[in-house]
């Protein structure tokens, strides 16, 4: 049960009408992290964990998305 000082305190900010939507959107985000979680151990499962070099490959993909995104 949501608490009803949470749920006051998200009415005031968000004004009438908009308190579904942004409730449906944390649920939808929450099963999103959900869903990330369960792929990360059913990855961990399958395959162990990242070596060193795997790491340091997807760092590199990382900074590269990073500066493609910011230019």
């Amino acid at each position: 049960m949501l608490p009803e000082e949470l749920a006051e305190e998200i009415h005031a900010e968000l004004g009438p009408g908009a308190f579904s939507a942004y409730v449906t959107h944390a649920i939808q985000r929450q099963r999103e992290q959900d869903r990330l979680g369960e792929l990360v151990a059913w990855m961990l499962d399958d395959g162990g964990p990242l070596t060193d070099a795997e790491r340091a490959e997807a760092e590199a993909e990382r900074r590269d998305m990073a500066r493609l995104f910011a230019g």
